[in-house]
């Protein structure tokens, strides 16, 4: 079942066609793509590749987050606690699966109900049972939200993969002497800098 829209029908296979549109227009080869999707091709080695490799999937991953890669923690002394995320933000996901998956979840739903346009997005008896129930365990500054978003940065081979808390990452190149103009220099810096560490080796900066 469609829907109809101005760009042409929205169908069940609209969602895949994106998915893999957007990872090849993003620099993901074919084989990436569908290591991430799970697809396997008619080439006989694929039969004995695994198709659970760790960097591809990861890159892919990366590409699929519009806007970048991110993770959702708790600002410190705020009141906010995971036993208040699992009652009041996602008590509905908790039942059905575990509580790793209700949690991170649940922070992200926490940080777009704080967001500036957080009450135009999210589904008014949510808003207000959480909004309510925060007002009553809420400490410090309510103009700060109380989940911090903080951007990462992927990178790695086929058999390792690591993920880049991309503030510390800001600090370190700062540390080192190199000037970031962007959130791309600082991603081109980081994926430098990440290699050459696995390596054990140092960047020298001329």
């Amino acid at each position: 079942m469609g829907f109809s829209l101005t760009d042409g029908p929205l169908g069940t296979h609209s969602m895949r066609k994106f998915g893999s549109s957007h990872c090849r227009k993003n620099g993901c080869s074919k084989d990436e793509k569908d290591y991430r999707g799970r697809w396997k091709k008619a080439r006989t080695s694929d039969v004995y590749d695994d198709i659970e490799l760790p960097y591809p999937d990861a890159k892919v991953c990366d590409k699929l987050c519009i806007g970048g890669p991110c993770k959702y923690v708790i600002r410190e002394n705020c009141g906010l606690s995971e036993d208040f995320i699992l009652q009041y933000v996602t008590p509905n996901i908790k039942k059905r699966f575990p509580r790793e998956v209700a949690l991170i979840l649940g922070y992200a739903l926490m940080w777009v109900i704080f967001s500036p346009n957080g009450k135009d997005v999210v589904p008014e008896s949510i808003y207000d049972r959480v909004t309510m129930a925060f007002a009553s365990v809420r400490r410090g500054d309510e103009n700060l939200n109380p989940i911090r978003k903080i951007p990462l940065v992927v990178t790695g081979n086929d058999g390792q993969v690591y993920i880049v808390n991309l503030l510390n990452g800001l600090s370190q190149m700062k540390g080192l002497g190199i000037m970031i103009g962007n959130q791309f220099h600082l991603q081109f810096w980081l994926h430098i800098h990440v290699h050459f560490t696995l390596y054990g080796k140092s960047i020298k900066l001329d």
